[in-house]
């Protein structure tokens, strides 16, 4: 039995530091997954923040590089995302990469 219930601000924790050398290997996913205890609801909440944030990171500069885009394509894709989550300037920026 699990005695341990998780917050959001673990799961958005968590997610910095998976993401933090853009690679997400067996363990983090596994890691993950253990927040499952957490609603639906507030995970894909908890997930668009995160996403929110790398892009306002990526965007900072004036400039999205190359990297950036694959970085928030694959945080996309390892958080089962669509595009739509993104604001609708990063949409664009990122139509041919995600």
């Amino acid at each position: 039995m699990r005695s341990t219930m998780h917050t959001a601000a673990q799961l958005k924790s968590a997610l910095q530091e998976i993401f933090a050398d853009g690679y997400v290997d067996p363990a983090e996913r596994k890691r993950l997954s253990a927040f499952q205890d957490l609603s639906d609801e507030i995970t894909v909440k908890v997930f668009r923040e995160f996403l929110r944030e790398r892009w306002g990171e990526a965007i900072k500069d004036g400039v999205i590089t190359a990297e950036e885009k694959r970085l928030l394509a694959h945080i996309l894709e390892e958080l089962a995302l669509q595009l739509s989550h993104l604001p609708e300037d990063a949409q664009f920026a990122l139509r041919d990469h995600a």
